[in-house]
């Protein structure tokens, strides 16, 4: 077991974690809060599933916990629930596709070096984790595809819808030196929470011009 695998179960066992809704202890958000929370599920953004409502108190604040508080546990607890969808879609609707790219909504590297982290790629950790051999083994996980340009103006910071729209407008491509290698490929992105859904309307228009040969999308929260 690796030094930091040990420091975060001493961690733990000091300073336990307790349910954003109930409490109890040893979990960010226990099975049966999450249980009670309304459930998603594809949404009027085209092929992209949503596990919950992002008006839901709790999950909205264990979003940006997660989001803007360097949580990682929350990305552990979606993480999970999301693997768990994207094993039913693929056995019950596309099992017999050989191969997925799974790709995390990427932030810009100058957010990046602030914040330390991006949150969707905590979740797509989890996802890959998480995910049952059979399944993980039709899945290549990349984060090294789909670049964004740096904004001043965060999107979850800009309440306009328009505003946020052209907020996001160009500001993904593709990375130089990986053009071509998403040809005919099967599309999994990741993100934590879609409102207009223009982060991914964005994406999936830059994966269109490279001949893609599906998409999906599945975040958190709409």
């Amino acid at each position: 077991m690796s030094f930091i695998k040990v420091f975060e179960r001493l961690v733990n066992l000091l300073f336990p974690e307790l349910c954003i809704k109930c409490d109890k202890y040893n979990t960010a958000f226990c099975n049966i809060c999450l249980s009670t929370i309304p459930k998603g599920g594809f949404t009027e953004v085209e092929n992209t599933y949503a596990l919950f409502s992002y008006k839901d108190k709790y999950i909205h604040d264990s979003i940006w916990a997660m989001k803007y508080s360097n949580n990682k546990s929350f990305a552990k607890v979606f993480g999970t629930r999301l693997s768990e969808i994207i094993e039913e879609d693929i056995i019950e609707k596309n099992y017999f596709i050989n191969s997925y790219i799974l790709i995390p909504v990427p932030i810009s590297k100058k957010k990046k070096r602030v914040r330390g982290y991006n949150q969707t790629e905590w979740l797509a950790d989890s996802i890959i984790e998480n995910l049952n051999s059979e399944i993980k083994n039709k899945i290549t996980y990349r984060k090294d595809i789909i670049k964004r340009q740096h904004r001043d103006q965060t999107q979850a910071r800009t309440r306009n819808k328009k505003n946020r729209l052209e907020q996001i407008e160009g500001a993904y491509y593709i990375a130089e030196d990986k053009r071509g290698v998403l040809k005919d490929k099967n599309i999994i992105l990741i993100d934590d929470v879609t409102t207009t859904g223009g982060t991914i309307k964005e994406i999936k228009k830059i994966l269109d011009k490279e001949k893609i040969a599906s998409f999906v999308a599945y975040t958190v929260a709409h």
